[in-house]
């Protein structure tokens, strides 16, 4: 893992580590031998913020790559209520891809293309974990 000490985070917006279920297709204008342009891909969330996230898949996707995002924002209220949102859809720009392990890969993306609407529901998803009225919620797969 890189060792960012000591660097000035130049970030937008908070940013929470969550793991939430997600799934991807590439965009038509990228190319990989292993993926059809279709072929819908599972992954995982490591951090989410209004402006990208980080997930976990098993493809190397290389920096550039436009992906169509699909997520779920899980959570729990005090009460033991599981809430969640319509699904958030959004489009993303790899800004790079570095192996976790043998056969896993932390992707970076940036948001290019997502409406209003989706960025407010991650950021007040993001403001209720942040407060404590809502936890994380795991979604199985």
């Amino acid at each position: 893992m890189k060792d960012f000490s000591g660097v000035e985070d130049r970030r937008k917006y908070l940013r929470l580590r969550a793991v939430l279920f997600v799934c991807f297709t590439l965009d038509k204008s990228f190319y990989i031998p292993s993926l059809s342009e279709e072929q819908e891909i599972e992954a995982s969330t490591i951090d989410i913020s209004q402006g990208g996230m980080a997930i976990a898949t098993r493809y190397n996707i290389p920096a550039k790559a436009i992906l169509h995002i699909k997520c779920l924002l899980l959570g729990v209220d005090r009460q033991g209520e599981i809430s969640f949102s319509r699904p958030v859809e959004v489009s993303g720009e790899v800004r790079y891809s570095e192996a976790i392990n043998s056969s896993a890969y932390r992707l970076g993306i940036s948001f290019t293309d997502i409406d209003q609407e989706h960025r407010e529901q991650i950021g007040n998803y993001i403001s209720s974990i942040s407060m404590g009225t809502v936890y994380p919620c795991v979604q199985p797969r």
